[in-house]
């Protein structure tokens, strides 16, 4: 539930546990005009990918590189699971295309590959990271990977996090600019932007969304009106829509109202009521992602989906599945690839989208039904039965496995 809000944007004091941490800032002079939950610590997700952008920036600025160096593609970064650009190993890509690719797609693969050239190796990126970190002031941000792929102790806060997207605005300003880009075209496809927040708020400049199961729906936003320029941090929301939708109404009341300037970023009170206290949060609190080599617990779904097509490859599923959100994905709110493993003599995988809302789900799946394409709405208690049944499936198999290896 959102804070009731009288006149402008104001500290709140102690706050429930369900509140989701949320930071806004005057990005000109760091002044913080909202604050709930700032130093609550959280997993950062693809966020990470903000300090990849700040070295890589800083790499350009300093000529360790140009926009048209090529970096190499190890096997290592090809082998990084979604979101990817689908880079193979002894391939390069550009500069220019890896900072596209980084921001607008928030690919995985393309992270590592700038770690790589940069640094030598992701260890070594992730040390600079966290140099970097200890530089700019984020004192309870610690890296551990440069894409932000799951990892108990790579954690972060809303007010560091506001002030590493301050620190891109001041120190790079020409290349804060490329935040605003909607798409790019690599190996002859168009590639989109996944964020919805600057495709649907007036004056919205860009940034970085970021999911994990852990994580929540997190996102760096800033918009500019009428000469004024705010940044916010949310982090852990439960759903992309409940997310772009507290920003866009932090940000209207920001917009339209005298905020008072409560207090620097950099005097950010480590009060309990801001959630210092706090450990990361370790609850499942958005709908999870299937791993098949991680089956000790059960998918939750706690969100609408929708299936259709099914799929012999795990790789060529996921792929269909993410082609499928950025073909639709002005029907689309918040979602995610869903792949739904079968035993029919061998995996298959039904591929499908979750994480969408009942009304967003139904009117999805009738735009795309027609003679030779079906699709299926499935309710959360629907979907939470073929997950289980999915987890069961692929216990067996692993016990089967199991057996025939001894």
């Amino acid at each position: 539930m959102m804070p009731t809000v009288c006149i402008g944007l104001v500290l709140l004091g102690p706050v429930a546990r369900a509140e989701r941490a949320a930071v806004l800032i005057d990005i000109n002079d760091g002044a913080v005009i909202y604050a709930v939950n700032g130093v609550r610590p959280s997993y950062p997700a693809s966020l990470t990918k903000l300090m990849t952008l700040y070295l890589l920036f800083e790499a350009l600025q300093a000529g360790r590189c140009s926009i048209s160096t090529e970096f190499p593609v190890s096997a290592a970064a090809a082998a990084q699971p979604k979101v990817r650009l689908g880079l193979n190993a002894g391939e390069k890509i550009s500069v220019n295309d890896a900072i596209d690719a980084l921001i607008i797609t928030s690919a995985n693969d393309v992270a590592v590959v700038v770690a790589e050239a940069l640094e030598g190796s992701v260890d070594q990126f992730a040390a600079k990271m966290n140099a970097k970190a200890v530089a700019l002031g984020l004192h309870q941000t610690v890296f551990r990977n440069p894409n932000g792929l799951p990892d108990p102790g790579q954690i972060t806060t809303a007010r560091d996090m506001a002030l590493l997207g301050r620190a891109l605005f001041d120190h790079y300003p020409n290349y804060f600019e490329r935040f605003k880009s909607l798409s790019f075209e690599f190996k002859d496809r168009q590639r989109m932007t996944h964020n919805n927040f600057l495709l649907s708020y007036d004056g919205a400049r860009g940034l970085k969304t970021g999911f994990t199961c852990n994580a929540g729906y997190n996102l760096v936003a800033s918009a500019e009106r009428n000469g004024r320029h705010i940044l916010g941090v949310i982090l852990g929301e439960a759903s992309a829509s409940a997310r772009d939708a507290r920003m866009a109404s932090l940000m209207n009341v920001a917009f339209k109202s005298k905020t008072r300037r409560l207090f620097k970023l950099n005097e950010f009170p480590l009060t309990a009521d801001q959630g210092a206290n706090e450990a990361p949060n370790k609850e499942m609190i958005a709908t999870a992602c299937i791993d098949p080599e991680h089956t000790d617990k059960p998918q939750i779904v706690s969100n609408w989906s929708i299936e259709f097509g099914v799929e012999v490859d795990e790789r060529t599923a996921l792929g269909r599945a993410e082609t499928f959100i950025q073909t639709h994905q002005k029907l689309l709110n918040g979602e995610q690839p869903m792949l739904i493993p079968r035993w029919t003599r061998k995996i298959i995988y039904r591929v499908g989208v979750t994480a969408l809302e009942k009304d967003n789900a139904i009117s999805t799946c009738l735009a795309v039904r027609t003679e030779k394409n079906h699709c299926i709405v499935r309710s959360p208690m629907a979907g939470n039965f073929q997950m289980e049944k999915a987890h069961r499936i692929l216990e067996a198999i692993a016990r089967r496995d199991k057996q025939l290896k001894n």
